[in-house]
Protein backbone atom coordinates (compact mmCIF):
# COMPACT_ATOMS: atom_id res chain seq x y z
CA UNK A 1 0.00 0.00 0.00
CA UNK A 2 1.40 3.43 -0.87
CA UNK A 3 0.61 6.84 0.55
CA UNK A 4 1.13 10.22 -1.03
CA UNK A 5 4.19 11.97 0.42
CA UNK A 6 3.49 13.30 3.91
CA UNK A 7 -0.05 11.92 4.12
CA UNK A 8 0.74 9.39 6.86
CA UNK A 9 2.37 12.08 8.98
CA UNK A 10 -0.53 14.47 8.60
CA UNK A 11 -3.07 11.79 9.49
CA UNK A 12 -1.21 11.05 12.70
CA UNK A 13 -1.44 14.64 13.96
CA UNK A 14 -4.15 15.36 16.53
CA UNK A 15 -7.16 17.19 15.18
CA UNK A 16 -9.74 19.44 16.71
CA UNK A 17 -7.34 21.73 18.52
CA UNK A 18 -7.54 25.36 17.59
CA UNK A 19 -4.67 27.64 18.43
CA UNK A 20 -5.55 31.29 18.38
CA UNK A 21 -3.38 33.94 16.84
CA UNK A 22 -3.04 35.51 20.29
CA UNK A 23 -1.62 32.28 21.76
CA UNK A 24 0.86 32.06 18.91
CA UNK A 25 1.94 35.67 19.48
CA UNK A 26 2.39 35.05 23.23
CA UNK A 27 4.41 31.91 22.55
CA UNK A 28 6.67 33.79 20.15
CA UNK A 29 7.05 36.62 22.67
CA UNK A 30 7.95 34.11 25.39
CA UNK A 31 10.57 32.55 23.12
CA UNK A 32 11.96 36.02 22.40
CA UNK A 33 12.18 36.84 26.12
CA UNK A 34 14.09 33.62 26.74
CA UNK A 35 16.41 33.77 23.76
CA UNK A 36 17.34 37.44 23.83
CA UNK A 37 18.98 37.11 27.24
CA UNK A 38 22.37 35.47 26.63
CA UNK A 39 22.65 34.02 30.11
CA UNK A 40 19.20 32.39 30.01
CA UNK A 41 19.80 31.21 26.45
CA UNK A 42 23.07 29.56 27.53
CA UNK A 43 21.42 27.99 30.56
CA UNK A 44 18.57 26.55 28.50
CA UNK A 45 20.97 25.25 25.87
CA UNK A 46 23.09 23.51 28.51
CA UNK A 47 20.01 22.01 30.11
CA UNK A 48 18.67 20.80 26.76
CA UNK A 49 21.98 19.02 26.17
CA UNK A 50 22.09 17.57 29.67
CA UNK A 51 18.51 16.30 29.56
CA UNK A 52 18.97 14.87 26.07
CA UNK A 53 22.09 13.01 27.18
CA UNK A 54 20.20 11.75 30.23
CA UNK A 55 17.28 10.54 28.13
CA UNK A 56 19.79 8.64 25.98
CA UNK A 57 21.47 7.19 29.13
CA UNK A 58 24.73 8.94 28.28
CA UNK A 59 25.62 9.53 31.91
CA UNK A 60 29.15 10.90 31.49
CA UNK A 61 27.92 13.69 29.23
CA UNK A 62 24.87 14.32 31.43
CA UNK A 63 27.08 14.77 34.47
CA UNK A 64 29.46 17.13 32.70
CA UNK A 65 26.69 19.33 31.30
CA UNK A 66 24.80 19.26 34.59
CA UNK A 67 27.93 20.23 36.50
CA UNK A 68 28.50 23.21 34.19
CA UNK A 69 25.02 24.46 35.10
CA UNK A 70 25.67 23.95 38.81
CA UNK A 71 29.13 25.51 38.80
CA UNK A 72 28.63 28.40 36.37
CA UNK A 73 25.18 29.43 37.52
CA UNK A 74 24.20 28.12 40.94
CA UNK A 75 27.52 28.06 42.82
CA UNK A 76 29.03 31.07 41.07
CA UNK A 77 25.99 33.21 41.80
CA UNK A 78 25.75 32.03 45.41
CA UNK A 79 29.42 32.90 45.80
CA UNK A 80 29.14 36.31 44.16
CA UNK A 81 26.09 37.14 46.26
CA UNK A 82 27.82 36.05 49.46
CA UNK A 83 31.08 37.90 48.96
CA UNK A 84 29.36 41.08 47.77
CA UNK A 85 27.48 41.18 51.09
CA UNK A 86 30.67 41.25 53.16
CA UNK A 87 33.30 42.84 50.92
CA UNK A 88 33.18 46.22 49.22
CA UNK A 89 36.82 46.62 48.15
CA UNK A 90 37.22 45.77 44.46
CA UNK A 91 40.66 44.21 45.00
CA UNK A 92 39.27 41.85 47.62
CA UNK A 93 36.25 41.04 45.43
CA UNK A 94 38.59 40.20 42.57
CA UNK A 95 40.77 38.01 44.79
CA UNK A 96 37.80 36.16 46.28
CA UNK A 97 36.26 35.83 42.83
CA UNK A 98 39.25 33.75 41.76
CA UNK A 99 38.83 31.11 44.47
CA UNK A 100 38.47 27.59 43.10
CA UNK A 101 35.31 25.54 43.38
CA UNK A 102 36.44 23.62 46.48
CA UNK A 103 37.23 26.83 48.32
CA UNK A 104 33.92 28.37 47.30
CA UNK A 105 31.88 25.34 48.37
CA UNK A 106 33.69 25.13 51.69
CA UNK A 107 33.20 28.83 52.45
CA UNK A 108 29.55 28.75 51.35
CA UNK A 109 28.93 25.81 53.66
CA UNK A 110 30.74 27.40 56.61
CA UNK A 111 28.84 30.66 56.11
CA UNK A 112 25.48 28.87 56.09
CA UNK A 113 24.70 29.72 52.45
CA UNK A 114 24.80 25.98 51.68
CA UNK A 115 23.29 23.44 54.04
CA UNK A 116 25.37 20.41 54.96
CA UNK A 117 23.12 18.24 52.77
CA UNK A 118 23.51 20.54 49.75
CA UNK A 119 27.26 20.79 50.35
CA UNK A 120 27.59 16.99 50.56
CA UNK A 121 25.57 16.51 47.38
CA UNK A 122 27.55 19.10 45.43
CA UNK A 123 30.83 17.54 46.60
CA UNK A 124 29.66 14.08 45.47
CA UNK A 125 28.63 15.45 42.09
CA UNK A 126 31.92 17.35 41.75
CA UNK A 127 33.97 14.28 42.69
CA UNK A 128 32.07 12.11 40.19
CA UNK A 129 32.58 14.77 37.52
CA UNK A 130 36.31 14.86 38.26
CA UNK A 131 36.54 11.08 37.96
CA UNK A 132 34.78 11.25 34.58
CA UNK A 133 36.96 14.05 33.22
CA UNK A 134 40.32 13.08 34.69
CA UNK A 135 40.08 9.29 34.90
CA UNK A 136 37.46 8.37 32.30
CA UNK A 137 35.33 6.55 34.89
CA UNK A 138 31.61 6.01 34.52
CA UNK A 139 29.60 7.95 37.10
CA UNK A 140 27.10 6.23 39.39
CA UNK A 141 23.57 6.52 38.00
CA UNK A 142 22.26 7.82 41.33
CA UNK A 143 24.70 10.74 41.29
CA UNK A 144 23.81 11.56 37.69
CA UNK A 145 20.11 11.53 38.57
CA UNK A 146 20.71 13.85 41.52
CA UNK A 147 22.83 16.13 39.35
CA UNK A 148 20.21 16.45 36.61
CA UNK A 149 17.48 16.94 39.21
CA UNK A 150 19.40 19.77 40.89
CA UNK A 151 20.28 21.30 37.51
CA UNK A 152 16.57 21.18 36.61
CA UNK A 153 15.65 23.04 39.78
CA UNK A 154 18.35 25.65 39.05
CA UNK A 155 17.00 26.15 35.52
CA UNK A 156 13.42 26.47 36.79
CA UNK A 157 14.47 29.07 39.33
CA UNK A 158 16.49 31.14 36.87
CA UNK A 159 13.86 31.03 34.14
CA UNK A 160 11.12 31.77 36.67
CA UNK A 161 13.02 34.73 38.09
CA UNK A 162 13.82 36.02 34.60
CA UNK A 163 10.23 35.76 33.39
CA UNK A 164 8.89 37.14 36.66
CA UNK A 165 10.82 40.35 36.06
CA UNK A 166 9.57 40.61 32.49
CA UNK A 167 6.05 39.18 32.71
CA UNK A 168 4.50 42.51 31.74
CA UNK A 169 6.20 42.19 28.36
CA UNK A 170 4.14 39.12 27.52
Amino acid sequence: MTFPAGRFFLESLPTGRIVTEEKIRKTIRLAELLTTDDRIKTLLSLYLEASTYFANTEFKQTLIMGWIILEDFYIKDLWTSRISKVVTDNNQLSKLGSWNIDQRLEALNLSGELSNDDYDLLMKIKDARNEVVHEGKFPPKEIVEKCIDLASRVVQKYVGDHLGKRIVEL
